[in-house]
């Protein structure tokens, strides 16, 4: 090794050993005069007591629409996503089969109208004509008959006729008898009218038959389905030509109208009302709602009391999630900013005095975003907001002059 090697090799560690000297003692010319930190002065304003809460945007009212009978469908006249009015036409069956029997139906009511108004009229004298016409037919039977009888029945005793010839005869006489009673009351029947209990079957059967036909008539006006709000087309879950049985959605519709729902839990149910000031954030506006119904009882899953506010139309989107906050009135107190506060057990931050940090120790009255009203500042002290954790109580520090 060269003598002028060396020469430089030891110039350049005097250098390195020097300059390092000359760091330490720096350093510790820092650390003596304290630790630097950043601070922010303290004020007592008025601010809003607020709720804040997750919520989600959705349709104010939405229907599923149905037939009330089963069917083929015949025509849908709308499509998803689809802007229809109070009253539009959306879907209908095909209504052959029912209007078959809608006139099966009314020909019955008719029929059972005509008989209890008969009833309640009383019989026409052709009713009475004819009645007396079939009294007449069953008299002159029956005299035939009888004549026919005692003749037989005088042979029959002499041993003249068989026992099974008299039998015959005997029969058809008692037949006509009867025939010609049962034309005589039917007589006494037409000329009197109908007994009450008889016009009350028939009313009733009248009754009957026309409910039947109302019945069948509310299956046509109800085999079409029309829209009874304004809104949009959420689905349609039937094609054209498909079996739809009764009661089965067919047709979804949402309202116009938007709505935020939120879960409020038992404690916080009892600070808000109808009157409460609502606002609504979501990452690009900011919206004032209303609310307009609030739940009596809670979710059974959540166990939390379901909140509907109205919101303005378009202005947020269907689906998504946003925050809410309720706001229940304003308050006097201090803020601070929520990294500021130091938990370790309590909860604390660091203030200036003079040239040194103190720990002083606070409580958490409401929290805001990214700030908290806290318990335990005065009005004007400088709060330590950057640096506060490496400093302790009591120890010398150098608050920055562009603090804010």
């Amino acid at each position: 090794m060269s003598k002028r090697f060396m020469i430089i090799l030891i110039f350049i560690l005097s250098v390195v050993f020097y300059s390092g000297c000359s760091d330490d003692k720096e350093m510790l010319k820092k650390i003596d005069e304290g630790k630097p930190v950043k601070s922010i002065q303290i004020e007592e304003v008025q601010s809003p007591v607020t709720l804040r809460y997750i919520g989600t945007v959705t349709a104010g009212e939405i229907k599923k629409l149905s037939f009330k009978t089963s069917g083929y469908v015949d025509t849908i006249f709308i499509k998803k996503g689809q802007l229809v009015k109070k009253g539009d036409t959306l879907a209908k069956l095909d209504i052959k089969d029912l209007e078959f029997s809608l006139k099966a139906s009314k020909a019955q009511m008719n029929i059972a109208k005509k008989q209890y108004e008969k009833s309640i009229n009383g019989a026409t004298q052709e009713d009475i004509k004819k009645a007396e016409l079939n009294e007449k037919k069953a008299h002159d039977a029956y005299k035939f008959a009888a004549d026919n009888y005692k003749k037989i029945k005088k042979l029959f005793a002499n041993n003249a006729v068989s026992q099974h010839d008299f039998n015959k005869v005997k029969l058809e006489f008692d037949l006509r008898k009867y025939e010609l009673e049962q034309a005589q009351e039917m007589k006494k029947h037409v000329i009197k009218g109908s007994r009450p209990e008889d016009k009350e079957t028939l009313l009733h059967q009248f009754k009957k038959a026309e409910v039947d036909y109302l019945h069948k008539k509310s299956l046509i006006e109800d085999a079409v389905i029309k829209a009874d709000i304004n809104g949009y087309v959420v689905d349609v879950l039937y094609e054209e030509g498909e079996m739809c049985s009764a009661g089965y959605p067919v047709v979804v519709i949402r309202s116009k109208d938007e709505v935020v729902k939120t879960g409020i839990t038992y404690d916080d149910i009892k600070r808000i009302n109808k009157d409460t000031k609502v606002m609504v954030y979501d990452s690009k506006d900011k919206v004032e709602g209303k609310i307009v119904t609030i739940d009596s009882m809670p979710d059974n899953e959540t166990r939390t009391y379901t909140t509907e506010i109205d919101i303005p139309k378009g202005n947020l989107t269907i689906g998504s999630i946003v925050d809410v906050e309720y706001i229940l009135g304003m308050q006097q107190g201090i803020w601070v900013p929520v990294h500021s506060i130091i938990q370790k057990g309590d909860d604390y931050v660091f203030v200036v005095k003079g040239d040194n940090a103190e720990k002083r120790k606070v409580e958490i009255l409401e929290v805001s975003g990214r700030s908290v009203m806290v318990k335990g500042l005065k009005n004007g002290e400088l709060v330590i907001v950057e640096g506060m954790k490496k400093i302790n109580d009591g120890e010398k520090i150098i608050v920055k002059k562009d603090s804010d």
